[in-house]
């Protein structure tokens, strides 16, 4: 019903819901009611945006997806539910269901040998051999670790009667267990990805005749992370067919697997185009998992971790990409964006995922061309157009090196050139500025507007400025005056604080943060 309601006020009153701030509501003097019957059904079953607006599950309503984490998911129903409402809890559960620094001690054999980071942080993984025979089936002796994660699971389901989502994901690390019986079990049920399965599928059965026995009827869907070892399918080939690798590792109709391609690169699509491109290995581990699932997740990524103000070059591939997921039969994605912070190319690509999501037949470029008239104007958005087009097409041409398309991965650690001084050379900055300024010159000087819609319009155009002042930031030493730079961080300053964002850090890996980057004192 609220999203009919949303739907007829964009179809026929020409409403548009552009940020959580800005609502574009023309003025009219009629309302022609017509007979209508209009169905939709969207592509996709579950649709999130993990991004710093979506916290707000009344904008994630209005942008017809779930909130990811809510803030406060209280009356969040009358939203459709949040995913704080839905999910057990975060994707990364085992550090929540068991957690080693509560079991490790007295069952060391339920993980993966601890390895303490300099940090102080400790990495572990859980042992999924302990209380799993080698056939698939649970040992029934006392003390494993799948015997106390079904109990914990079950104080789960009790404590949250709304829970639809049970998250069964292993924890963000590489430190798996190494144990012989973990090594053994691998080789049996098709490595890593099979292993969990198996595990998952065991604890399923069990939780799943707990619940008929408690007369409890909700339908329960067990999530489990193909991510990091577990990423590849338990498939083998065989006459040319993709068949399981084991029968035991065959999900079961309740356990979904969300395939996050963690390390695929986001500026080509995940098509299995040619065994030479970078994607091709990436792209064959979601054909696998589609031929053993019956319901998959896609979680996407859609930022770069490293630096996060900077255009990440993937808007290029995001609808084809989603074509992809729906032929393969996703049925849900989320995408992980730039969680904690706003930045034009956020707002931009919740606009996008929000229309895509729901009809992945839109047409993406009108789509940017709409959303740019409604956050700048119609003149302004016009040369932001442009220089959006031109942020596309020199990307695109610099990706391209001997006939090889460089890789464009979540952190420019691992794809150094999206970032790099080559990359955002003089001229290609020099030209962004010049587009910018433009477009903030006609709504400041040029524009007829009144003086609260010249604000909207400006405050607008500074999250794009914000973008090409990180970039020009980054590089600048590499590439300008170094007498020119106090006078650069003066503008770069007033553009931060005319966005209104809070203080955040640019990177996921740094400490350093916005304010601390433009405060920066200049010798």
């Amino acid at each position: 019903t609220l999203y009919g309601t949303y739907d007829f006020l964009e179809k026929f009153l020409c409403v548009r819901f552009v940020t959580p701030e800005y609502e574009y509501v023309p003025k009219t003097e009629n309302l022609p009611l017509h007979e209508l019957d209009i169905k939709e059904i969207p592509a996709f079953e579950l649709r999130s945006h993990h991004v710093k607006t979506m916290h707000d599950p009344a904008w994630a309503a209005k942008m017809r997806m779930v909130s990811p984490q809510a803030i406060d998911a209280d009356g969040d129903e009358k939203y459709g539910g949040t995913f704080l409402r839905d999910w057990s809890d975060d994707m990364h559960t085992y550090k929540i269901l068991v957690p080693y620094e509560k079991y490790g001690e007295q069952h060391p054999e339920w993980f993966s040998k601890p390895k303490t980071l300099p940090s102080g942080k400790v990495h572990w993984q859980p042992a999924w051999s302990s209380g799993l025979n080698d056939d698939g089936t649970i040992d029934e002796q006392d003390g494993t670790l799948i015997k106390e994660l079904i109990e914990q699971i079950k104080n789960v389901l009790i404590e949250k009667p709304n829970v639809r989502y049970l998250a069964m994901g292993q924890n963000d690390n590489h430190n798996i267990s190494d144990c012989e019986k973990c090594v053994r079990q691998r080789k049996i049920f098709g490595g890593h990805g099979g292993h969990q399965i198996v595990f998952v599928n065991a604890v399923a059965k069990e939780i799943k005749e707990w619940m008929a026995a408690r007369g409890d009827t909700r339908e329960l869907y067990f999530v489990v992370y193909a991510y990091l070892e577990t990423y590849y399918a338990p498939t083998k080939v065989v006459d040319g067919e993709i068949v399981p690798f084991h029968k035991a590792s065959i999900p079961r109709d309740d356990v979904i697997v969300m395939i996050a391609p963690y390390e695929a690169s986001y500026n080509e699509s995940l098509r299995m185009n040619d065994i030479n491109d970078f994607n091709f290995i990436y792209a064959s581990a979601v054909l696998g998992w589609s031929k053993l699932c019956k319901r998959i997740f896609m979680f996407d990524y859609d930022v770069n971790f490293s630096d996060i103000p900077m255009w990440y070059p993937n808007t290029e591939t995001i609808a084809e990409n989603l074509h992809l997921y729906k032929k393969l039969g996703a049925n849900g994605v989320m995408t992980n964006g730039a969680t904690g912070k706003s930045h034009y190319q956020t707002l931009l690509h919740t606009y996008l995922f929000s229309k895509l999501y729901w009809n992945i037949n839109e047409d993406i470029d009108a789509l940017i061309s709409e959303f740019n008239a409604l956050m700048f104007g119609d003149k302004a958005g016009y040369m932001i157009d442009r220089l959006v087009g031109y942020i596309r097409a020199h990307f695109e041409n610099v990706s391209v090196q001997d006939g090889y398309k460089k890789p464009a991965q979540i952190f420019s650690n691992a794809s150094p050139w999206m970032v790099s001084a080559d990359t955002w050379n003089v001229s290609f900055i020099t030209e962004c500025e010049r587009l910018v300024e433009g477009a903030q010159w006609y709504v400041s000087r040029l524009s007829d507007y009144d003086e609260e819609t010249k604000a909207l319009y400006l405050k607008n155009l500074a999250y794009i400025d914000l973008m090409v002042c990180y970039a020009k930031w980054k590089n600048y030493d590499f590439l300008f005056k170094k007498a020119d730079k106090p006078k650069f961080m003066e503008k770069f300053k007033k553009c931060y604080a005319l966005t209104g964002e809070e203080d955040y850090k640019v990177s996921i890996n740094s400490p350093l943060t916005i304010s601390e980057i433009v405060n920066e004192k200049i010798d």
